[in-house]
């Protein structure tokens, strides 16, 4: 009838508001929907679709619940254009909030569209109003979790400068010192000066022990340690660990002497001690400080089975790892029995005790922990047609399995079969595209296996890109470099995976990419020290003296 009347003017005006009513409705019933919808579908871990409709209807979505849930899954999904449309919605209906615009920021770092990051940080700072080096600390490590993290990096570089705060300065350094990238550390360091803070001190002197500059380091801790008026027992234990890098057991044990003098014989201490000279080879020193315990708990146990271990006690560290109830430590003492019971009488027995074994364990990280186990005794033996059998049985029911999945590819891979590694690790790269770890290996094996540079470099590119601290990656890097002909990349990417790692493979290629710059003096410093360090990997001692004597030195 009212939209029969022509003359009453005011029916208009009803009319629309019946139409506005309904609309509004229609958008509650709908809001109801799909936050119904929605929840079901992350209840049945049907993500994306959950994903896809929360973006698609995200202009009448409320739930403030939800837009935390979903920003989520867009981040893990690698859907940052989706993670930017959650995040502007999300800041008009709680712009009160920080968390829209640490979402927004997160999100256009990983677009590497630093402008828009820049726009998330302002707002993001103006509703904390952070104070100290804290509250920076409250966002920069919630970039532990962006994928690409040499974005990250570019941009904070680059935004420190401008700004020029010493606590946001700080709180950067200990993210790049999580990123394992300890040659920034102690550049950032050095530019501001410690103050002898701790927590600067202790970063400036391990970041020099990771690149293997143990006598810096050294100074930097004893020079501390001289201020303090009380026993700093951290960093003492870091001493510690520097002392035995350098190879100086009187210093190392005076040092423990002062330590245990201070503290009437703490257990805990002793047992540190213990754990640290095991770490750092000194088995005999380390059994010594753990005798003097007459307590015992798993922790000591388990130490005392590895020690027995190192020193060929085999049948005294399998009723050590016997010992043990703790969970925390059971399936690797297991495992550790394992590796005792291979010696003694086998692999195959081995194995079998770990299949034995297998079966007290419900859960399936548990049941999957002793089938990689498994497959690291095989690998021991070269057994890769047995490896391949059992991957392939595991992933007839668990096909997205990585882990399973990775270790059939490398199995292939040590068997020759290229193209069946191939395979394999493309479809690790479909399930999570980001996989750095097979990102790399992909990369790499095409680099020493095809002449498909471009390809293999792509591929490392992107995996340096989401680890540039990563001494494997870099080590990839400087071989793609080197197989493309520019020696000088190859360099740069080749010296720093060398100050960081001194494995076998790093080695050899630092040694041809030094010949190949004519780095003769350097060259000879790092065979020298390979030849030293690594008499037993007769491969690598072989290709270096005919590296030596190819160039004379």
């Amino acid at each position: 009838m009212l939209n029969c009347s022509k003359t009453d003017k005011k029916s208009d005006s009803i009319d629309s508001q019946i139409i506005e009513n309904n609309q509004i409705n229609g958008d509650k019933y709908k809001q109801l929907y799909d936050s119904i919808y929605i929840r079901l579908a992350l209840q049945k871990s049907l993500k994306h679709e959950a994903l896809t409709l929360f973006v698609k209807d995200i202009g009448i979505i409320k739930d403030l619940k939800l837009y935390s849930e979903i920003s989520k899954i867009a981040l893990d999904s690698y859907k940052y254009d989706d993670a930017n449309t959650i995040a502007r919605q999300w800041a008009k209906i709680d712009a009160d909030s920080s968390y829209p615009f640490e979402l927004g920021f997160r999100a256009s770092l990983e677009l590497k569209d630093f402008k828009k990051a820049e726009y998330y940080l302002k707002k993001y700072l103006d509703i904390e109003q952070p104070k100290n080096k804290r509250d920076y600390s409250k966002l920069l490590f919630s970039l532990l979790g962006n994928k690409n993290r040499l974005n990250v990096m570019n941009f904070l570089d680059s935004y420190i400068k401008k700004k020029n705060n010493r606590e946001l300065i700080i709180s950067y350094i200990e993210l790049l010192y999580s990123y394992n990238k300890p040659i920034e550390v102690i550049k950032h360091i050095n530019n501001i000066g410690s103050l002898n803070e701790r927590n600067l001190i202790r970063l400036y002197a391990n970041s020099h022990v990771l690149i293997n500059q143990l006598e810096p380091a050294k100074k930097t801790l004893l020079k501390f340690l001289e201020n303090k008026a009380l026993p700093d027992r951290q960093v003492q234990l870091e001493l510690l660990q520097i002392y035995l890098g350098l190879g100086d057991i009187k210093l190392a044990e005076n040092l423990i002497t002062k330590m245990i003098n201070n503290t009437s014989g703490d257990v805990s201490l002793i047992y540190d001690v213990a754990r640290i000279l095991y770490e750092n080879n000194n088995y005999d020193l380390s059994e010594k400080y753990l005798s003097s315990l007459v307590v015992n708990s798993d922790r000591i146990i388990f130490l005392r089975g590895m020690l027995d271990l190192k020193s060929e006690n085999y049948n005294e560290a399998i009723a050590h790892f016997d010992r043990i109830s703790d969970y925390n430590y059971k399936i690797i003492a297991i495992f550790n029995k394992a590796s005792a019971l291979s010696e003694t009488s086998g692999n195959e027995y081995a194995i079998n005790y770990l299949d034995s074994m297998q079966d007290k364990f419900d859960s399936y990280n548990d049941r999957l922990r002793f089938l990689l186990q498994k497959i690291s005794l095989l690998r021991q033996e070269k057994r890769f047609k047995e490896i391949v059998e059992i991957c392939t049985n595991h992933l007839i029911n668990e096909k997205y399995d990585i882990e399973v999945l990775y270790s059939r590819a490398m199995a292939y891979e040590s068997s020759g079969n290229i193209s069946k590694m191939e395979v394999d690790l493309k479809e690790i790269l479909k399930i999570d595209k980001e996989n750095t770890n097979t990102l790399n290996a992909l990369g790499y094996s095409l680099t020493i296996h095809t002449n498909r540079y471009n390809e293999a470099y792509n591929l490392i590119l992107q995996a340096y890109h989401n680890d540039p601290g990563n001494a494997a990656i870099l080590d990839s890097m400087a071989w793609i470099y080197y197989q493309k002909g520019n020696y000088e990349k190859a360099l740069l990417f080749s010296e720093i995976a060398y100050k960081k790692d001194k494995d076998p493979e790093i080695i050899e290629h630092f040694c041809e990419i030094l010949k190949k710059n004519k780095m003769h003096e350097e060259l000879k410093k790092v065979i020298n020290f390979a030849l030293d360090n690594y008499p037993n990997k007769k491969e690598l001692i072989k290709k270096l003296k005919i590296l030596k004597n190819e160039i004379r030195i």
